[in-house]
């Protein structure tokens, strides 16, 4: 059973789970799309994602403004787990399938509403009844100004001043004694690595490497967590906190 998750920057809006008989998924502005995206820049009917054998394909029905993969334009991609495709300004992230015991399907149709907000990239909105039309430079600027917004980060916890940020750009954290290690924690006779911070398929997951219980999350100890928003954490006596939204 396919589960897709829209996003605005790293701002989930929406997971979308769908019945394994349901072989077409349509997308777009218009009510009936069964996952339904409530924006302008999106085209009433926008995309279709069908099952092909055992993968999933998503087609471009002649938007005004196009599916986007890696930046580039184009008319259908087959999807594999964690790809991510831009419609407009969200991006439809793709999980592969799960099973189908933690799915919900008491919704025909998934619906995303957008949030307020104070801050437009490509400056006034147009009406809601027409699609709005957005061109390759807006396109860049757009990407750009969502890629800046994407950039979640910790931040160390001290007893006086300000916390330490960290802003995670790259794809692995390592925390320990090891002169290398992203971020030093623990003494002499701690863990060469007490623990790695993985970003994989859209997620943070923070983790013991040797599979033992040695971070402290929300509280409780844990070898494996995957972090959300506002997430408190403790390696080896420092403290964390786990920030993963839209600025």
């Amino acid at each position: 059973m396919p589960r897709f998750t829209i996003l605005l920057g790293r701002d989930v809006y929406l997971d979308a789970y769908f019945p394994p008989t349901k072989e077409s998924i349509s997308i777009g502005r218009h009510g009936d799309a069964d996952i339904s995206i409530d924006d302008a820049m999106i085209s009433r009917r926008h995309a279709v994602i069908q099952q092909l054998g055992d993968s999933w394909m998503i087609i471009d029905v002649e938007s005004q403004n196009g599916i986007r993969v890696g930046g580039q334009r184009v008319h259908e991609h087959r999807l594999t787990e964690g790809d991510e495709v831009d419609l407009g300004k969200y991006t439809l992230a793709f999980r592969g399938e799960v099973p189908i015991d933690t799915a919900d399907f008491s919704r025909r149709s998934q619906v995303v509403r957008p949030k307020k907000t104070n801050v437009d990239p490509l400056g006034a909105v147009a009406p809601e009844m027409s699609t709005r039309f957005v061109s390759e430079e807006q396109q860049q600027v757009l990407q750009k100004y969502l890629k800046e917004k994407r950039q979640a980060y910790i931040e160390e916890l001290v007893e006086k001043g300000q916390p330490k940020k960290v802003v995670l750009k790259k794809n692995r954290y390592v925390f320990g004694r090891l002169k290398d290690a992203d971020i030093r924690v623990g003494g002499w006779f701690s863990p060469r690595v007490s623990a790695q911070l993985e970003h994989k398929n859209n997620e943070f997951q923070l983790f013991s490497p040797d599979g033992k219980k040695r971070i402290m999350v929300n509280g409780e100890m844990t070898a494996l967590h995957v972090l959300k928003e506002g997430d408190r954490f403790e390696i080896r006596g420092l403290r964390f906190v786990f920030h993963d939204k839209v600025g």
